[in-house]
């Protein structure tokens, strides 16, 4: 399963916390409340899209994705 994520978005990793999603590296643990996840490739799409806008709780993390991995919004 592919998560796709603005570059600044954070995502849980095992051992290190909050992760920028640019930083993320091939072998990095995603932690998951439906189960943890290795990644397997990093890509980057270059380009202008259109994103959705949702409302989170104060702190800006959310569940993505269908093992419901950690994401923290960028603060603007």
């Amino acid at each position: 399963e592919a998560l796709e994520l603005t570059r600044a978005h954070e995502i849980y990793v095992d051992g290190a916390g909050f992760v920028r999603a640019d930083d993320l590296a091939e072998g990095d643990v995603i932690v998951g409340l439906g189960g943890d996840v290795e990644v397997e490739h990093v890509s980057t799409l270059r380009g202008t899209f259109v994103v959705t806008d949702a409302a989170i709780d104060d702190d800006g993390t959310f569940a993505a994705g269908s093992f419901d991995a950690i994401v923290r919004a960028p603060t603007l």
